[in-house]
């Protein structure tokens, strides 16, 4: 109905009353095909990525709000960070500020290497401990730090809450015998883009 638009009258502007007629028009001349209800696991793969969804949209707005707050009383620890981690969220959230961090750096660096699983070399952890040391930013005071770790908690929740909806969609994309493109689609894209993908247009071989 959208392409058929401008044909219909010459007009590209689509309004209720003209759609359905040309709707109508287009199945009058067989151009249109039977409506077929989506398959209980094309409603899941909805499902899955609309919660996905939903929490990576909350999470990328508090990454704002932190990365504001950061600027203005930590700027050396935002130019260390990398994309994709969240060691920074448990060392915020636990420990807070640069001040916190330089009043006992050996909890700092307990905490990082728990936090990364061990994946943060010492070189790393040294780097991020000493950044601490004569941070430019403005000190925190009490409300600072409470709605620092208020931004850093939510941002960690949600964090997990993608990871549970990954994991659940890699095990719904093994488990969907029923719709076996699924998991072929999932094996070149990633599960999540699958879900996304069969969520919002159904089966490709459908097509």
């Amino acid at each position: 109905s959208h392409d058929a638009a401008l044909v219909f009258d010459g007009v590209p502007s689509m309004h209720d009353p003209k759609a359905c007629t040309i709707l109508a028009e287009l199945h009058a001349k067989s151009l249109g095909k039977r409506w077929i209800p989506r398959t209980r696991e094309e409603k899941h793969s909805r499902h899955l990525a609309d919660r996905h969804r939903i929490a990576s949209r909350a999470f990328t707005q508090l990454e704002g709000e932190l990365e504001a707050l950061l600027a203005a009383h930590w700027p050396e620890l935002s130019a260390i960070v990398g994309t994709g981690v969240v060691w920074h969220l448990h060392l915020l959230s636990e420990r807070g500020g640069p001040a916190a961090v330089v009043a006992n750096p050996r909890a700092t660096r307990e905490l990082l290497h728990r936090v990364s699983h061990g994946s943060l070399r010492a070189e790393r952890i040294e780097e991020i401990a000493g950044c601490a040391q004569g941070a430019l930013g403005v000190p925190l005071d009490e409300d600072d730090a409470h709605l620092l770790k208020l931004i850093t908690g939510l941002l960690l929740a949600l964090h997990g809450q993608m990871r549970d909806v990954d994991a659940e969609a890699k095990k719904f994309v093994a488990g969907a015998k029923a719709l076996p493109s699924l998991a072929q689609v999932a094996r070149m894209l990633g599960a999540m883009t699958a879900c996304v993908l069969f969520g919002d247009v159904g089966d490709p071989c459908a097509y």
